[in-house]
């Protein structure tokens, strides 16, 4: 997996930012000085049936730097998985967050996101659809948020 980390507001690539895996910790990097990283992918050739119980696998990944407020990213890539799949990452961060409360996690960061969508700038719509619907908010005011920048989301598409 390639990406790039950069400021929301100034496009400026970000060094230094930490890119972790939520599931799997272990498989973190640091974006370099031009805020791109590289993560290798785990993949094997073996014999495999590919059938209907193929699917898409989902991986959250934590983004974190001292100077902005933490973010979250999604890749999707078919599983299992026969070779090294292409996934690449563009993830905005955003300076200035209130701190998420704790039954919806991202939920900010998720809202500044689907604002950037509607205003034209952001363009990574399918991953941010996908990823508000694995991150559960329980947080009612927060919520309806989402749920309703979502619905703007999908009716500025057609």
């Amino acid at each position: 997996m390639v990406g790039s980390v950069y400021a929301a507001d100034t496009r400026a690539p970000i060094a230094k930012v930490q890119i972790t895996n939520r599931e799997n910790p272990q498989l973190s990097v640091e974006s370099g000085p031009d805020g791109k990283f590289h993560i290798p992918a785990e993949s094997s050739l073996s014999p495999q049936l590919l059938m209907a119980g193929s699917h898409l696998h989902h991986e959250i990944w934590l983004v974190s730097h001292p100077d902005y407020a933490p973010a979250v990213a999604l890749t999707s890539t078919i599983a299992p998985p026969l070779e090294e799949q292409l996934s690449t990452l563009s993830i905005p961060l955003f300076s200035e967050l209130p701190e998420s409360p704790p039954g919806c996690p991202f939920g900010h960061y998720l809202l500044a996101v689907g604002e950037s969508i509607l205003g034209g700038t952001e363009n990574n719509v399918e991953n941010y659809i996908t990823l508000l619907s694995l991150m559960h908010c329980r947080d009612d005011n927060i919520g309806e948020k989402l749920e309703a920048i979502q619905r703007r989301v999908w009716q500025s598409r057609d």
